[in-house]
């Protein structure tokens, strides 16, 4: 499942409760971003994947918190560990890319 933030708060609080999180930036007038969309919710949906939360935001709606992030191109993907960005994506990733994202930075993290 795939939870949207509409607020900079909320999404904080949201990342502050999980040990890891996997965030989607995007906007709903971008083309890569509605492709993506498929993409992201399908790796959501993994059930090898049930250790990580998985958000979106709508930088249109949210542009405070993109800016937080430093999120200037979309879509954007970012890795989080304990409410901090530990690796980032920039631009459509296909599925098994993602999934490879996703999986090296949970293996990653796991060892600190």
């Amino acid at each position: 499942m795939v939870n949207s933030f509409d607020n900079e708060a909320d999404l904080q609080t949201a990342l502050n409760e999980t040990d890891q999180a996997l965030v989607k930036f995007f906007a709903t007038w971008c083309s890569p971003c509605n492709m993506y969309k498929v993409v992201f919710e399908k790796v959501a949906e993994n059930t090898n994947n049930n250790d990580v939360n998985f958000f979106e935001v709508d930088i249109d709606k949210n542009p405070a918190v993109a800016k937080t992030y430093n999120v200037t191109s979309i879509p954007t993907t970012i890795f989080m560990k304990n409410g901090k960005e530990t690796d980032k994506k920039i631009g459509t990733v296909l599925m098994n890319d993602l999934q490879s994202f996703l999986e090296e930075n949970k293996n990653k993290n796991e060892s600190n």
